[in-house]
């Protein structure tokens, strides 16, 4: 164990994950950050949690807060503090508000009410248009964590799926070392499937945004990036048929000598949502059986197959993190007609908790849990975060593994006031700490909002400092 001969600041005391394993010590803090990791630490606080569980805490990087312009739905105070009951700290927010962060001041308005309102920490996806050139990207990769494409799945005019727009694009990135997220749809094969359908169901909803359409994605950016060696991130992979080729692909690497394949490869990763992980196109709202659209998402919900090809490929590694993509709508937004209703669904608070439900039941191991929610998403989005090691970002979540409960909607905090995963088991962490901060106590709030910091991928200087 490493730390500092000073009295710190803030000392907390508990089994704690370091270094691949569990061990009763203390985590001594300064300034936010770790610096101190050892059986015995000084400090001007001091609180001892026994023997409950102290974890990094988890990373959101696909989150919806809707602000400005969509705050019915969620804003980001409200959705801060929903990822800080969930064990979050830092949450990576997309562009497709009203109006788009498609400019500077767009991004600098964000970035303003973020730094008022956020819990927790955060960060922001810019989103490129055919009317920018490389200055207007490199002047929003300065304040932007990365770019968001969406290939479908969103407004005409908010869209990119020409593919000469995609080779510009994608090129002028490259050249800002930033990464760019990838909702990967094929538009063109929606619009196909789409003739002489009008969807009344989740299961037309599949056959129409197809894993075809997906597949066919996927393909045509990792075509086009062959040329750029951007770094690329696929956003909520949803079908069996996009694993395969994932996994195929990182085995046929891993069998090469190539050092270029090897790095080619190492610029692509990948997340998985809880929704595609636990919910089927037979999904059905528990007090609104009636009700398809709650279900409804983009890309759909698919068959138990694909379901199952999903959780096995993050366990073993071809998909690398696990996101929310918390994206509500109102209950009356989506007891609507189906083929009008939104697509989204709230997920921030939840994610963790379920999945600490999955730990104590033997179906995931801890490592795993803190790679995917953790370690993971703060190394492709350059954070300094998810790791208890001297230099990194103090933040924590303690948690008592028996402390398992029932998701309600009438307990959940989102605006939205549902939640899909009525009556799944969860475990919510007792506290959440932010740089040292504690904003969560008992399983309430109780930091105040403005805490939050802007994360735009350049992480701070690790300490190496060791006694």
């Amino acid at each position: 164990m490493t730390g500092l001969g000073e009295i710190c600041d803030f000392v907390v005391d508990g089994n704690i994950f370091y270094d691949g394993k569990i061990v009763k010590a203390c985590v001594g803090i300064i300034d936010g950050k770790i610096q101190a990791i050892k059986k015995i630490i000084k400090g001007e606080k001091y609180k001892d949690f026994g023997y409950r569980l102290i974890l990094p805490a988890g990373i959101d990087a696909h989150v919806h807060f809707r602000e400005p312009g969509l705050v019915k739905k969620e804003d980001f105070y409200n959705g801060s503090l929903c990822a800080a009951l969930g064990g979050i700290s830092c949450v990576l927010d997309m562009p497709n508000t009203k109006p788009p962060v498609v400019s500077i001041s767009n991004l600098e308005d964000k970035v303003s009410i973020a730094k008022r309102r956020s819990h927790v920490d955060f960060g922001f996806f810019a989103l490129p248009t055919s009317s920018m050139n490389l200055g207007s990207i490199e002047a929003l990769s300065k304040l932007a964590i990365g770019f968001k494409i969406f290939m479908a799945g969103a407004s005409k005019d908010l869209m990119v799926k020409d593919e000469n727009e995609l080779h510009r694009l994608i090129e002028m990135i490259a050249k800002t070392g930033k990464i760019i997220s990838i909702h990967a749809e094929d538009e063109d094969m929606i619009e196909e499937n789409k003739k002489g359908l009008i969807p009344k169901n989740l299961q037309d909803h599949n056959k129409i945004r197809s894993e075809d359409a997906e597949l066919s994605a996927i393909k045509k950016i990792l075509n086009i990036n062959s040329k750029y060696n951007a770094k690329i991130h696929f956003a909520h992979l949803s079908s069996a048929k996009s694993v395969e080729l994932l996994r195929s692909i990182k085995k046929e690497v891993s069998l090469s000598n190539s050092l270029s394949n090897i790095t080619k490869i190492s610029n692509i990763s990948s997340e998985v949502t809880p929704h595609h992980l636990f919910l089927t196109e037979n999904f059905s709202m528990p007090s609104r059986p009636s009700k398809p659209g709650f279900g409804k998402v983009n890309p759909p919900l698919r068959k138990p197959t694909d379901r199952e090809s999903l959780y096995n490929a993050l366990l073993d590694g071809t998909i690398d993190i696990l996101a929310s993509d918390h994206a509500p709508h109102t209950i009356e937004e989506k007891e609507d007609e189906f083929e009008r209703v939104p697509s989204g669904m709230p997920g921030v608070e939840t994610s963790l908790p379920m999945f600490l439900s999955i730990l104590k039941h033997n179906y995931i191991e801890l490592p795993k849990l803190v790679q995917i929610f953790s370690t993971r998403p703060a190394e492709i989005f350059g954070l300094n975060k998810g790791k208890i090691e001297v230099g990194y970002d103090a933040d924590l979540i303690v948690i008592d593994m028996h402390d398992e409960e029932k998701i309600k909607s009438s307990r959940v905090h989102y605006k939205c006031g549902w939640t899909p995963f009525e009556n799944f088991f969860a475990i919510y962490p007792e506290y959440t700490f932010v740089r040292g901060n504690m904003v969560v106590e008992n399983k309430e709030i109780v930091g105040d909002p403005g805490l939050g910091c802007l994360q735009t991928g350049k992480p701070t200087e690790k300490s190496d400092k060791k006694e």
